[in-house]
């Protein structure tokens, strides 16, 4: 509900043609927060382990969200719908979230040999997120345009977790889990942003702007969120 009406949001801000070459990237980024790389790393560090099943939730949605609507997105503009679908079909990670809500639903249970492996990758996320992430940031952001850049990181980092803040009340969410998911909804653009400009080849070089300078300026939003929600 949060991410549609950010959606939404986006459509009737940047409907001026100014933004036209922009807009699909500009749509994504209005949705999409960076929830793997860096929002598992960041709930870890600031409210423990113990709401990581809150940070796991807000990923498997964006990874939902990412590979079904974001491909859709992109792909808009075909004329045949068939190859829309084609598109989200041959995403391996649709299947793999499939199975994983099915084997968590049906309460199966991995045999060893295959569980431990799993659980060592597992415990290697953190430390290989903040890596890819310090990758990402390390292809530099150029030089950007204030004015197109402000708007999308504004949204993200700003306007996002005071609209998350707004709908609490309307949630039964207990307080904690209610901080969690407001200083989730302020996470910078996600990464995949600028994967899938680059894929369909789609404003590269603004992604790679957003993205990565949403990033650095959420160590200091960030920061005031946790302060004022604490």
């Amino acid at each position: 509900m949060h991410s549609a009406l950010m959606f939404l949001i986006a459509l009737l801000l940047y409907r001026h043609s100014v933004f036209q070459p922009y807009r699909k990237v500009l749509l994504l980024a209005s949705m999409l927060t960076n929830a793997g790389n860096y929002g598992i790393p960041f709930v870890l560090l600031a409210f423990g382990d113990r709401y990581m099943s809150v940070a796991a939730v807000v990923l498997l949605v964006q990874n939902l969200m990412t590979f079904t609507f974001g491909v859709l997105l992109m792909e808009s503009g075909h004329p045949h719908r068939v190859h829309l679908l084609r598109a989200v079909a041959r995403l391996p990670v649709i299947y793999a979230l499939a199975a994983a809500l099915l084997f968590n639903a049906l309460s199966i249970q991995l045999a060893k040999p295959l569980a431990i492996p799993l659980d060592y990758m597992a415990d290697a996320l953190v430390p290989v997120a903040l890596l890819t992430l310090g990758t990402q940031l390390g292809r530099g952001i150029g030089r950007p345009s204030v004015v197109l850049v402000a708007l999308p990181i504004t949204l993200r980092l700003v306007i996002a977790p005071l609209l998350a803040l707004s709908m609490l009340p309307l949630f039964p969410f207990s307080q904690d889990v209610g901080t969690v998911l407001v200083a989730s909804a302020g996470l910078p653009i996600a990464v995949n942003v600028f994967i899938l400009s680059a894929q369909y080849r789609t404003q590269e070089a603004f992604a790679s702007q957003i993205v990565t300078l949403s990033t650095l300026l959420s160590a200091v939003s960030q920061s005031v969120w946790l302060t004022l929600l604490r």
